[in-house]
């Protein structure tokens, strides 16, 4: 059965988003495709038909997660006076103990 290509966006960007969190928490190789297929609602086959293979999952994750990461919706004319801001929360027991929600770099 054919699905449109909304759902198919939605099933696209479903997948991304816990494919970044699970590599995140449990690292690329920490991760098999039936795991994030079943975080995803989807089937490892629908992972394949999307991306092709992991790899080209991961790499796409890992780059939707820098995109959406912290840093890069800091403004830049934010200046110095927004650094303590930034590190209190980099460095906080709720960043540390969130690493599918915190730093790609961290937790990779």
């Amino acid at each position: 059965m054919r699905v449109s290509k909304e759902t198919a966006a939605a099933n696209r960007s479903r997948i991304l988003t816990e494919a970044a969190r699970l590599f995140r928490e449990r690292g690329l190789s920490g991760v098999g495709v039936d795991a994030l297929g079943e975080a995803a609602g989807l089937t490892h086959g629908s992972l394949y038909s999307q991306f092709g293979s992991k790899e080209r999952l991961a790499e796409e994750a890992v780059a939707q997660a820098m995109a959406g990461s912290a840093l890069a919706r800091i403004p830049e004319d934010s200046g110095a006076e927004a650094l303590p801001g930034i590190i209190a929360g980099y460095l906080s027991a709720r960043h540390r103990d969130a690493p599918g929600q915190g730093c790609t770099f961290a937790a990779l």
